[in-house]
């Protein structure tokens, strides 16, 4: 009996030929920038068979600073797109709101926003992030599959690593046709895909071959002949066989979530810093490596001691071994056979590619140069730079892996009662998302107005209590640092505060005012 899929699993198959032709052209590159930062991970990064356990005997990395400073990065990348103190998406009203309905839109947005965290703190998306950023996230992609098992459970993430992960861009240069693939024990095929019935023949293997391997494919691509809705194409597979066939509609249905790290329109696959830095870490390893044996030749040289056997180096002087040599060559019989080099030169480089692959991980955080402390305005304006250059390469993750899980939670709450829509008036909230990352320049404003109120105290303090309203300007950088711990009273609190105050210390109100004509002191 012909398969009710057929057409379908046609057009599955050729779409996930294509995505893996695009892994084809980065294996290499992801294999090597695995080899420098997870050296367990670079032995394969293809789907099309069953991961092995074989350790290939290939030379091994030398240098662990890829492994380094990729943790850096993928800690900077957490603390900048998720960090774990403030919601990490906003949802904000559009700009064309009346002004009039935005604080009440900006309240209801942030009503449904509370909610959709109450979800994303019950999951296990925080642990999960942690396995998935090291070390995906610096070569430059990230799969999670997020569902629910039951209405009552928390929404459970899982980690979907680059080698079962095969993408392609669509239209818009986005990722579009996206799979998970994943080689199971056919005894394990029910509990994968509890929801499907297994063909006869499937079924079968289940009872008699419970130990081979079936490879389960799960498949998503945009059906953009549908305007006005998203709708995505869903599709299970078997051994390249489409076994179930369905469709995802709205925004954050699909469970397969992919993000990239400073991808191009062309290409699939993020251009990640490990990618970025392989030039400076094959370097560093070779120099690493040479600088190893020469300390290891130091300890243990070769040497020459007097035979009747002429010299022969055509197999290379191996550490602590005695090498015969015709007598009579010198003073002493015995020589060590120490081929002396200048070694200084490979030091001053490897530090300097050390640099060099820090900054491409954005890992290069703020040194005290001399004795002197930076103060904390210097300080403040070295972590803004540093946060600006991490958020220009950074804005297409923002949009593909923060907003999109986020947009999955409501999607999931919303389908569990947890979640209400998102209305004003009865009618749908348009909402924008807003990123954290974009805090950057906002560190630069409280940066600059720090600057300007040390220049207004020490040039002019006699103004300061009259000119610059304490509480506005307390409200407005607490703002700007989006703190949600301190509490300010409110103005007709402080002000009458402030009044008692004066009145209590006459002396006080003295000073505060203003100089008299011609620029003198208060008297």
């Amino acid at each position: 009996m012909a398969s009710p899929f057929k057409a379908i699993s046609d057009q599955a198959n050729q779409r996930l030929a294509d995505a893996r032709a695009q892994k084809d052209g980065v294996a290499q590159d992801i294999r090597e920038a695995y080899f420098f930062t997870n050296p367990r991970l670079y032995r394969q990064v293809r789907s099309d068979s069953p991961p092995t356990t074989k350790v290939d005997d290939e030379t091994q990395v030398v240098t662990g600073v890829g492994t380094e400073a990729n943790e850096d990065f993928a800690t900077e990348v957490l603390t900048a797109f998720f960090p774990p103190a403030i919601p990490w998406v906003q949802s904000m009203p559009t700009a064309n709101v009346k002004k009039a309905d935005k604080a009440k839109m900006v309240a209801a947005a942030k009503a449904v926003d509370d909610q959709v965290f109450d979800e994303i703190r019950s999951s296990n998306l925080d642990a999960e992030l942690g396995t998935a950023l090291t070390p995906d996230i610096g070569v430059g992609t990230i799969g999670l599959w997020v569902d629910e098992d039951s209405g009552h459970l928390p929404i459970r993430v899982q980690h979907v690593p680059i080698r079962e992960l095969e993408i392609n861009v669509g239209p818009r240069g986005d990722v579009d046709d996206r799979f998970a693939v994943k080689y199971i024990r056919y005894r394990s095929l029910r509990a994968m895909i509890p929801n499907v019935e297994i063909p006869a023949h499937f079924a079968k293997k289940i009872e008699k071959k419970p130990n081979e391997y079936v490879r389960v494919a799960w498949g998503f691509w945009r059906d953009w002949n549908v305007r006005g809705d998203e709708v995505w194409t869903a599709v299970i597979m078997l051994d390249g066989e489409v076994v179930w066939h369905g469709d995802r509609k709205g925004e954050g249905s699909v469970e397969l979530l992919v993000a990239r790290f400073a991808p191009d329109n062309l290409h699939a696959f993020g251009n990640g810093p490990s990618i970025k830095a392989l030039p400076d870490l094959r370097v560093l390893d070779a120099l690493t490596e040479a600088q190893q044996n020469r300390g290891l030749t130091s300890m243990n040289p070769p040497f020459a001691f007097p035979d009747d056997g002429i010299m022969n180096f055509e197999g290379g002087i191996r550490d602590g071994m005695a090498y015969p040599k015709r007598p009579g060559g010198g003073p002493n019989d015995i020589v060590p056979l120490y081929f002396a080099g200048d070694v200084n030169l490979g030091f001053f480089t490897t530090e300097d590619l050390r640099r060099s692959i820090r900054r491409k991980h954005f890992a290069d955080y703020p040194e005290q140069a001399g004795k002197t402390p930076p103060t904390a305005t210097q300080w403040a304006d070295e972590m803004a730079k540093s946060q600006r250059r991490l958020g220009t390469p950074g804005a297409k993750f923002f949009n593909e892996g923060p907003v999109q899980i986020f947009n999955r939670f409501r999607f999931l709450g919303q389908r569990r009662k947890t979640v209400q829509p998102y209305e004003y008036e009865g009618k749908p909230l348009v909402c924008r998302p807003s990123n954290p990352a974009a805090k950057a320049l906002e560190q630069q404003e409280v940066a600059m107005a720090t600057r300007l109120l040390e220049i207004l105290n020490a040039f002019f303090p006699q103004f300061m209590a009259t000119v610059v309203d304490p509480v506005k300007t307390a409200t407005a950088l607490k703002e700007k640092l989006g703190d949600k711990i301190i509490t300010f009273r409110s103005e007709e609190e402080a002000a009458a505060l402030i009044q008692k105050t004066l009145e209590a210390a006459p002396g006080v109100q003295q000073q505060l005012a203003p100089p008299a004509a011609g620029g003198g002191a208060p008297q």
